[in-house]
């Protein structure tokens, strides 16, 4: 059997379908499957998943389209007995790339709206998504159009840092000469950048704010996260501060998930960077703003989540094609205060658990 995931959407969506990889892999024990990836972040976190044989990269968006459906067509000459579209995929463009590969059978999810403006006509089975649910949760539920029975117990986001990248994180955080009680704090004040999604971004000066207080309070040591869509972004916000934080950029996806899974705390907007904090363990705080943290949350971890309870928000949907806000100035994110999200750090702090992480992963003496 041939089995092929198209994990098109970003980092985050990818890293939410984790969960099902050890299902499917029980389920079809001698099967072939592939993930189809169009964002190197994706394909990162999945190539080395020990339950899938292969991983793709084919990037959609800067791939000519002649040259896209040439590729499309060489998949289809694979012959996949089954296709999976893990959820959130409401874009008829994903519906197409599915129809085109030819799986025999092709499931996804079907929403209350779309049915034939999006093509979701074109999966051979759909099951409707439950706006009450967690993303993880909803794709989850797609595996039981398989016959595959889910469990009271919820699985883990399933990622895991190489050996290398573990080496690595021991090697890089050793030589910031900790003092062996000072928490390491994960601030990632970015976010994808296209499609308007820079509104969910919490504003560079007050993260510099923020950070500056977790130093002054806590004696935190700052570890400020920079992908490669927010170049100068961590320092502009160290231009910012009174105090030097340490700036990581410019590593593989790899070696920043072994860092984050050393951090005690992690502060960031709604991000994939924030979904790699949750699946490494680390305790998360989340600046929401429009998105809805019941649906794309941290999964799996002791978390909190920060956001102006406007009547109007949360106000993103998957319906929608961009960010956008009835009001024109998307307060529930731009008007979230420092005070209010130490005080969240302060609902996660916890000075025994700190000192104990630090002593046993940090203090490399």
């Amino acid at each position: 059997m041939k089995i092929i995931i198209y994990c098109l959407p970003g980092l985050g969506d990818t890293i939410m379908f984790t969960p099902c990889l050890r299902l499917l892999r029980q389920k079809f024990s001698e099967a072939e499957i592939v993930a189809l990836t169009m964002f190197s972040a994706s394909y990162e976190v999945l190539k080395d998943n020990s339950y899938l044989n292969d991983v793709i990269l084919w990037e959609f968006l800067i791939k000519p389209k002649l040259q896209s459906l040439k590729f499309l067509c060489h998949l289809r000459k694979q012959k996949f007995d089954l296709s999976i579209m893990p959820f959130p995929a409401y874009r008829r463009t994903y519906n197409i790339v599915s129809f085109l590969v030819g799986a025999k059978k092709r499931i996804a999810h079907c929403f209350s709206k779309g049915y034939l403006t999006q093509f979701t006509f074109l999966n051979t089975k759909a099951i409707p998504i439950n706006e009450e649910l967690h993303n993880a949760k909803n794709n989850l539920n797609l595996l039981t159009l398989l016959g595959i029975n889910l469990s009271h117990d919820e699985p883990k986001l399933d990622l895991n840092p190489s050996e290398d990248d573990k080496r690595f994180a021991h090697t890089f955080l050793s030589s910031l000469q900790l003092s062996g009680k000072d928490p390491i704090i994960g601030v990632h004040p970015g976010s994808i950048h296209y499609r308007r999604a820079r509104h969910k971004r919490w504003p560079k000066e007050k993260f510099a704010s923020l950070c500056d207080r977790l130093i002054t309070q806590y004696k935190a040591k700052i570890l400020i996260f920079e992908g490669p869509s927010e170049r100068g972004l961590a320092k502009e916000i160290a231009d910012l501060m009174r105090n030097k934080p340490i700036i990581i950029a410019n590593l593989r996806l790899g070696q920043v998930m072994a860092i984050i899974k050393k951090c005690h705390l992690f502060i960031a907007n709604n991000s994939g960077l924030m979904h790699i904090a949750a699946a490494m363990g680390t305790p998360v705080v989340v600046i929401a703003g429009p998105t809805n943290p019941k649906w794309d949350g941290p999964w799996g971890v002791k978390h909190r989540i920060v956001r102006k309870t406007l009547s109007c928000s949360p106000c993103y949907t998957y319906t929608l094609p961009y960010f956008s806000c009835q009001r024109k100035d998307f307060a529930c994110l731009y008007e979230v205060t420092v005070e209010e999200v130490l005080e969240k750090v302060k609902e996660l702090y916890n000075r025994k658990y700190y000192d104990r992480q630090i002593s046993e992963e940090v203090n490399y003496g």
